[in-house]
C-alpha cells in the first residue's frame, strides 16, 4: 500500500485574453512527463508513478481517473472562448476557481478582476518506493479539438514528490497439516506493519486477487479474519486470511 498526491494545478486567464491571440474558439490540453529515481535495494514489484486527471463523464464512478500519456499525447481540459474565458469540458474533472476562496491570490499583477480561473486536480500514485520528478505542459490549441495551430505553451515547475509504503504486509509460511489434519483448511496468518510516522486506523482488510494484465479482479473479496483498529507506526497488526482463501488466490494467479 503506498501513498497517492493530489495536485490542483489552477490556470488564470483574465478578461481580455491577455498573452493568448484568440480570434475564435479554442482548446486547453493537458500532458505530463515523469522522471523516475529509485533506490537500487527499493522494490520493484510495484507499478512505476503515473499520473491522471479525474474522469467527470455521465455515469463515470466517484475517484474513476484518466491517465495522462507520457507519450507526447495530451487531454482536452478545457474550451478557450473568444474572449478568454475557461470553460470544463465535462470529461474532466475541473471546478470553476472565481468561486473558490483563497484562489484570487493565484491572479497576476494587473490582471482583470473578471479573469477567467480554472482548477484542475491531477492525481499522482506509484505500487513502489521512489522519488518521481512530475512535469506538467499546458497547451492552447485553436480549435474546439485542438486541430488548429498551437496558441501558446506553458511548461509547469518541476514537482518532485516521494513516494513511501504506508503499509507493509508479511505472510507467515503456509501451515503445516497436523497428522490426521489438512492445512487447506487451516487460516494462513498475516502481518501489517505501519511505516508512516503517525498511526494507521484499519477499517476493512480484504485479500482481492487480480490478473496480471486484467481489468479487475478474478475472485471476490474476501474479508481477512481479526480484529481492526489503530496500528501505531512501526508496530505490528496481525490477521489471517480464511482457511482455503490462500489456495483459491494461489490457483486463480496461474
Amino acid at each position: 500500500v503506498s501513498e497517492l498526491f493530489v495536485l490542483h494545478v489552477v490556470v488564470v486567464i483574465d478578461g481580455a485574453g491577455q498573452g493568448l491571440p484568440l480570434r475564435s474558439p479554442a482548446s486547453l490540453w493537458v500532458s505530463c512527463s515523469i522522471q523516475t529515481q529509485e533506490d537500487p535495494d527499493a522494490n520493484k514489484a510495484g507499478a512505476q508513478p503515473a499520473a491522471f486527471v479525474l474522469d467527470a463523464t455521465e455515469g463515470s464512478s466517484c475517484w474513476s481517473m484518466l491517465p495522462l500519456e507520457q507519450q507526447g499525447k495530451s487531454i482536452k481540459a478545457a474550451d478557450l472562448t473568444a474572449d478568454g474565458e475557461l470553460r470544463p469540458t465535462g470529461g474532466v474533472f475541473a471546478v470553476d476557481g472565481t468561486r473558490l476562496k483563497g484562489v484570487s491570490s493565484f491572479r497576476p499583477k494587473g490582471a482583470d478582476k473578471t479573469s477567467s480561473v480554472l482548477v484542475m486536480p491531477v492525481v499522482v500514485r506509484s505500487g513502489r518506493d521512489c522519488r518521481a520528478v512530475l512535469s506538467l505542459r499546458l497547451e492552447a490549441r485553436a480549435g474546439a479539438e485542438g486541430s488548429g495551430r498551437l496558441l501558446q505553451t506553458t511548461v509547469l515547475p518541476n514537482a518532485t514528490l516521494h513516494f513511501r509504503a504506508a503499509l507493509q504486509v508479511s505472510f507467515d509460511e503456509r501451515a503445516v497439516a497436523t497428522p490426521g489434519g489438512r492445512a487447506s483448511v487451516l487460516p494462513r496468518r498475516f502481518s501489517i506493519k505501519a511505516l508512516t510516522p503517525v498511526a494507521v486506523r484499519l477499517r476493512r482488510v480484504e485479500a482481492v486477487q487480480f490478473a496480471l494484465g486484467g481489468d479487475g479482479p478474478t475472485l471476490e473479496p474476501v474479508p481477512a479474519l481479526g480484529s481492526l483498529g489503530k496500528v501505531a507506526p512501526g508496530s505490528l497488526h496481525v490477521l489471517a486470511l480464511p482457511p482455503g482463501t490462500d489456495k483459491d488466490l494461489e490457483a486463480a494467479s496461474v
